[in-house]
């Protein structure tokens, strides 16, 4: 998508004097988390990013002019608040979005507006387990992700209770009916 830089911002550029940050923000159940790449807070549109060890990073993002499924990572320390935020199905479908700040270096006061790199929803997580420390993978795609996507989601109460656990609408999907002729005159 194009950019449209400020003039402050393109000189900044070109004289090659510049800091930079991203910023990520994770709607939960229990509201939005804002992280920044940056080693302090920072105020941006009106919403505070914090500085945190719980941001490890987050993936690469492609952007071209074609119609693509958009794709990446972002990595978050699998502390005991993390997982009870993000190691959970009610994660599933929260929106994302990545942003790129640029800072002026004297003062660290943000050049015109944060550049939106990335946004869509989660669509899984995993969690790596190592001796010392463990990580949570948030996998997160563009909006357009769901129309091809093969979940492995079954039509039995306790499945479809994971990510809709007030919705008793599979209570006797075990039910057998034999087959339903779909499309067919009875």
């Amino acid at each position: 998508m194009p950019k449209n830089l400020v003039t402050a911002l393109r000189s900044r550029l070109a004289a090659q004097d510049i800091t930079a940050g991203v910023l990520v923000s994770i709607a939960t159940e229990s509201g939005t988390q804002r992280y920044t790449s940056l080693p302090f807070d920072i105020d941006v549109g009106g919403n505070t990013y914090s500085s945190s060890v719980d941001l490890l990073g987050t993936g690469e993002i492609e952007e071209n002019s074609e119609l693509f499924i958009a794709t990446t990572t972002i990595g978050l320390a699998a502390t005991a608040s993390n997982i009870s935020l993000f190691a959970q199905s009610s994660i599933i479908n929260k929106t994302v979005e990545i942003q790129f700040v640029y800072l002026n270096p004297t003062n660290n006061t943000v050049i015109g507006d944060a550049v939106t790199l990335f946004k869509g929803q989660v669509t899984g997580y995993s969690m790596t387990e190592r001796p010392t420390s463990a990580s949570i993978a948030l996998s997160v795609s563009s909006v357009f992700a769901n129309f091809d996507k093969n979940n492995g989601r079954r039509t039995n109460p306790g499945s479809f209770k994971r990510e809709h656990p007030s919705d008793d609408s599979m209570e006797f999907s075990y039910a057998k009916y034999g087959d339903i002729p779909w499309g067919k005159k009875i």
